[in-house]
């Protein structure tokens, strides 16, 4: 295995009222197999003893970069810590999260030696409400049709190079509240880069009832659908708002308001997505993996043997024969299920 310490990497670590979580947050990054770098840590007015905590950790080890201020909220923290950062590769950290001891040395030998990358996440463990594997896409050309519709990468997963930033000045962006990471992954796009994720396990995630994306999910998910509508118009795809809500389940709650109409909608949007989407046959063979799990999504835990009827009345140019004859049981059972619920 490679072992370039050469490069400084510069991890991004916000810290609000962490107290409970940040000790092992912190020790989880100084004992990385990867030692060349520094930890830019900003205590965004806690009210706790989040600063105790952190200042334990930098007496014992110089590269921890403390910065206390009032609190200024998650996306002005990240800007500013990017601007005190002197690495050439950010990586992101949470402060209630914690990262395998090999994250960043498998990742900076990524980014060495995939320098077209710009962003590289990683598959993920979730922790408190939840324990589950979470498995992303391990392909450049799928995550760039990914981020039609929804992040590509799970943000405190990444690691990001900066000179790309730099160079398009590109930052976290207000207007996109609570969504910042996933407008920043459009913009990145937009702009040429490339975006993937390692296929192995390097971050766990802490999932719990407190968090942003739950305690402001209404303000997330329009944000959410704007980003989809913006880079839709951008294709020449228009969508109007109840099409729109069902093309992505930012807010699973819609999905019981699929209908079969709306279906037939959706299905008319995502083939025109995939008809004037791209000339590159690997960007048109990643959109179209995109679209058919978004459809079979929507068979699978609405729609049933309708959504299956559907699918075979319009026959969308994306959706494959051999993918039509696969979905055919979950149709089933489905349907069965929306059965039983009545």
């Amino acid at each position: 295995m490679r072992k370039d310490q050469t490069v400084l990497v510069s991890v991004l670590l916000p810290a609000y009222n962490a107290e409970k979580t940040v000790g092992r947050t912190l020790y989880n990054l100084l004992n990385q197999t990867y030692q060349h770098i520094e930890i830019i840590i900003i205590n965004d007015g806690s009210t706790d003893s989040t600063e105790s905590v952190i200042k334990e950790y930098k007496i014992t080890d110089s590269r921890v970069k403390l910065f206390t201020r009032k609190n200024h909220g998650l996306i002005d923290t990240l800007n500013f810590a990017i601007s005190k950062a002197s690495g050439s590769l950010l990586v992101r950290e949470d402060a209630d999260d914690f990262s395998n001891l090999n994250r960043i040395e498998k990742q900076v030998n990524y980014m060495v030696a995939n320098p077209d990358v710009v962003v590289c996440g990683s598959d993920y463990k979730t922790f408190g409400s939840t324990h589950n594997q979470i498995t992303m896409s391990h392909s450049p050309e799928i995550c760039r049709a990914e981020v039609y519709f929804f992040p590509p990468v799970s943000h405190p997963s990444t690691i990001i190079r900066k000179s790309f930033l730099t160079k398009y000045t590109l930052t976290y962006s207000e207007k996109h509240k609570h969504c910042e990471d996933y407008a920043l992954w459009v913009d990145i796009i937009r702009h040429g880069g490339k975006i993937t994720n390692l296929a192995c396990v390097l971050h766990n995630y802490h999932n719990h009832e407190n968090q942003v994306s739950v305690t402001n999910s209404r303000e997330s998910t329009q944000n959410h659908y704007g980003l989809i509508q913006q880079q839709l118009a951008e294709l020449s795809v228009n969508v109007s708002v109840p099409v729109l809500n069902h093309l992505h389940y930012a807010d699973k709650s819609y999905l019981k308001e699929l209908s079969g109409d709306i279906f037939h909608k959706v299905l008319a949007v995502y083939t025109k997505v995939y008809d004037v989407y791209s000339d590159d046959t690997k960007r048109k063979d990643g959109m179209k993996e995109v679209l058919t799990s978004l459809t079979n999504f929507k068979i699978k835990h609405a729609m049933g043997i309708t959504g299956l009827f559907i699918v075979y009345k319009r026959k969308p140019s994306y959706y494959s024969k051999r993918t039509f004859l696969q979905i055919i049981p979950h149709a089933v059972k489905r349907t069965c299920i929306n059965m039983l619920k009545r």
